[in-house]
């Protein structure tokens, strides 16, 4: 079974956007923030994780940073979306993709079909 992370600190939107990519073949684990998500890859390398680059106290760019550094492998298997097109403007990072919220959930699942 693969397993996606969904990181996002709206727990109405996360919740809402695992139980669509939930699915038999499809683990979904809902984290509210970055250190979360640190404490999560000691643990466990997922197949892909889905961040929100928006979120209080450790948000998804410094998270991004500390993949880079930790396991850079990691970070083509992750897909960005944000409200924000002046965070999706500002830099440039290797990942699978970067989307605008709202979320287009059939894009969304092609690209995890690549690897989750």
């Amino acid at each position: 079974m693969k397993t996606v992370v969904v990181l996002d600190d709206d727990h109405h939107g996360r919740a809402a956007l695992a139980e669509l990519l939930r699915s038999p073949q499809r683990r979904v684990i809902e984290l509210a923030d970055g250190i979360e998500c640190i404490e999560l890859l000691d643990e466990l390398e997922p197949d892909a994780l889905v961040l929100d680059l928006q979120m209080p106290v450790f948000d998804g760019e410094r998270l991004l940073d500390y993949i880079g550094a930790v396991k850079p492998a990691l970070l083509e298997r992750i897909i960005i979306i944000s409200g924000s097109a002046a965070f999706l403007g500002r830099r440039e990072w290797p990942v699978a993709a970067v989307l605008p919220k709202p979320v287009e959930v059939e894009v969304l699942l092609r690209l995890l079909e690549r690897h989750a």
